[in-house]
């Protein structure tokens, strides 16, 4: 992620540099983004809350620019998949879970717009075209962000599944795996076993890699 972003902010505020300055884009933009990751108001989506803060600490038309930032999540937010790097594992993991019936959330941190989310999803090989989620988290369709208990919870909600019922799968501890642990969810932590602190492994069900999870749940391993 933080390749990712390096490449990201560059990228976008020179698309924008016409309406406004890139290191005052930038500064708005962290402030709206901190707008949004502080949000509980469960009547405005994050998109609400952003484009909110944002618009009122600049002058310019706001919905012509909105509709420019639209324009580059369509015309050059492609050009950061060198950035990414495709998981062989998770399009196997993604198959299994849809053969086995089972809901499949795309729970990322909903800071980015749909359109940046189903591109990011296209370059890890399972598209939201060809795989049938039962949600995909962005920044207009949720009211909360990670790692508020309201964003888990109105995934739940969405999905209806109870939180026993359900696996979260993530790889940022802070983020995925202490407030799901701490709704009752069963969590499964994506990382190097090297990097494992053990006194907070009791915390969670499991821990590993993706290729990991996939060979537990074709063993008929679901955490209790």
């Amino acid at each position: 992620m933080d390749r990712f972003l390096a490449g990201y902010f560059p990228l976008l505020s020179d698309y924008v540099k016409e309406y406004i300055a890139p290191d005052k884009f930038i500064e708005e933009l962290m402030f709206g983004t901190q707008a949004m990751i502080e949000n509980t108001d469960k009547e405005r989506t994050n998109s609400d809350i952003f484009w909110e803060v944002f618009c009122s600490r600049i002058d310019l038309e706001c919905l012509q620019f909105k509709q420019h930032v639209a324009k580059f999540y369509e015309d050059e937010f492609y050009k950061l998949e060198g950035l990414s790097q495709r998981k062989s594992a998770a399009k196997g993991l993604v198959e299994y879970c849809f053969n086995q019936e089972m809901k499949v959330a795309i729970a990322t941190n909903p800071l980015f717009p749909m359109s940046a989310i189903k591109q990011r999803l296209k370059w890890a090989g399972v598209p939201a075209d060809k795989y049938d989620y039962s949600i995909v988290t962005a920044y207009e369709n949720m009211h909360a962000t990670k790692p508020h208990a309201a964003y888990f919870e109105e995934i739940l909600k969405i999905i209806d599944v109870s939180p026993d019922e359900a696996l979260m799968v993530g790889d940022d501890w802070n983020n995925d795996m202490v407030p799901t642990a701490a709704l009752g969810i069963n969590t499964y932590w994506i990382t190097e076993v090297d990097q494992v602190e053990y006194k907070k492994i009791s915390l969670i069900n499991g821990y590993g890699t993706l290729e990991s999870l996939r060979d537990l749940l074709t063993a008929d391993w679901l955490p209790n």
